[in-house]
């Protein structure tokens, strides 16, 4: 006889309580960490007591979910366990995306390994393991630098490598760095052939040697001005330059001075000139036409200098720089000074080098070299030019930050690049 099993009968109904976590702890082996399971009805209850009991730093080894059976094995519940550990110390659990914490998210669909990386240790596992391969990435890229600047200039010895990349990284152009660093290396006895301060003091040498020097203007004599003109691209410094160059000349060389201008495009330049003319005690003319300088130039002809201050023109304005021109063939200065800005670009440098070239000039004169990030384009305009540096400024104080042009100094200043300022050295 088949005997049927009958559910027990209907009792009164209980308040509902709600499941605590369970936790079981687990004695650890020695020397390892303490391990911990817990078990509650949902994920967010069994992450919380972890929390709760182990802190926001406990490691979380593995997840799983446990059924249980009641009522003779008809009813199933599902619980979930966590087995987790603590007292190793772990970074700190990256925070997530607004987007990705909005996100709805399913506990029963995750899989255990999905948990595992969310969880506080696996998280910390996966940003440390990001962490070296970044650490791996960054010496694989520094390597590959280090052979394809190895690979363009196979002539230089591998000790010449640092010096060669201090010049590239000041702006010198390859080409010219690695003719620097060539020339040193060349002179180098074989004695120093492993002497680094050595072959940093031949770089220096054989840096310097290409910048020239025109060295300070020089009078001329009794009735011969030393007529010299300023030429340049706009918003060099022009005017600033020729008021500092004429209260050196007057105050360290004790030199008479008389100022030119044939900037009437700007009326704020006309009135700065003629308040430093002031302050100086100077002559100032003011001259619009070709014809007039000459006339200009003939009335303070019993002075040790006579300084021509030109209009800026652009590099690209061909009819500007010929009307420049008519202005500079008569007056016949016996200098021509190119001003250049050395906090602008190799490129902007070179164009304005090019354009000026027509006009007679015959030396160089940098300004800004306070205001420039990096010095080494001076090295590659210079060659270019093939023309001598007369002066450099760096800073906007009249008369005090001007100072004829030192190789030496300059190259100091390209080379190293933990100077304060370029007025520091160059002063």
């Amino acid at each position: 006889m088949t005997q049927t099993l009958q559910p027990p009968p209907p009792t009164a109904a209980r308040p509902r309580r709600t499941a605590k976590p369970a936790v079981r702890d687990e004695a650890p082996p020695a020397g390892q960490m303490e391990l911990r399971r817990f078990t509650a009805p949902t994920m967010s209850l069994c992450l919380d007591a972890v929390k709760n009991e182990l802190g926001t730093n406990a490691v979380i080894l593995a997840t799983r979910n446990v059924a249980t059976r009641r009522w003779l094995g008809l009813l199933k519940r599902e619980h979930v366990e966590i087995t987790a550990g603590q007292g190793l110390r772990m970074p700190r659990r990256p925070q997530p995306r607004p987007a990705q914490a909005t996100r709805p998210r399913a506990a029963a669909a995750r899989k255990p390994g999905e948990a595992l990386l969310e969880s506080t240790g696996g998280a910390a596992a996966a940003y440390l393991g990001v962490q070296k391969e970044v650490g791996q990435l960054r010496e694989l890229v520094g390597e590959l630098v280090d052979q394809v600047q190895n690979s363009r200039t196979p002539h230089l010895p591998d000790d010449a490598s640092p010096i060669f990349r201090r010049l590239l990284d000041a702006g010198v152009s390859q080409c010219h760095a690695s003719a620097v660093i060539k020339e040193a290396v060349e002179r180098r006895d074989r004695a120093d052939a492993t002497d680094r301060p050595a072959l940093d003091k031949l770089v220096h040498k054989a840096l310097a040697e290409r910048l020239a020097e025109a060295g300070p203007s020089c009078r001329r004599g009794k009735g011969k001005p030393t007529v010299i003109a300023l030429v340049g691209p706009t918003g060099v410094g022009k005017t600033t330059t020729v008021a500092k160059l004429a209260a050196n000349l007057k105050l360290k060389e004790n030199a008479t001075v008389a100022l030119v201008t044939i900037d009437t495009y700007r009326i704020a330049a006309i009135d700065q000139l003629k308040k430093y003319a002031d302050i100086i005690d100077a002559p100032l003319a003011v001259v619009s036409e070709p014809r007039e300088v000459k006339d200009a130039i003939a009335r303070v002809a019993d002075h040790d200098f006579v300084i021509i201050d030109t209009a800026g023109r652009s590099p690209r304005d061909a009819v500007k720089l010929a009307e420049l021109d008519e202005f500079l063939t008569a007056a016949d200065p016996a200098e021509v000074h190119l001003v250049l800005s050395a906090n602008h670009g190799a490129g902007s440098l070179k164009m304005a080098l090019k354009r000026f070239a027509g006009l007679r000039t015959d030396r160089l004169c940098f300004t800004k070299l306070d205001e420039a990030a990096e010095l080494g384009a001076l090295v590659d305009v210079a060659a270019e030019a093939n023309l001598p540096l007369s002066y450099v400024t760096h800073g906007q104080n009249v008369p005090a930050d001007i100072e004829p042009a030192c190789a030496k100094r300059l190259a100091s200043l390209i080379l190293e690049a933990e100077a304060e300022t370029p007025a520091a050295a160059v002063a």
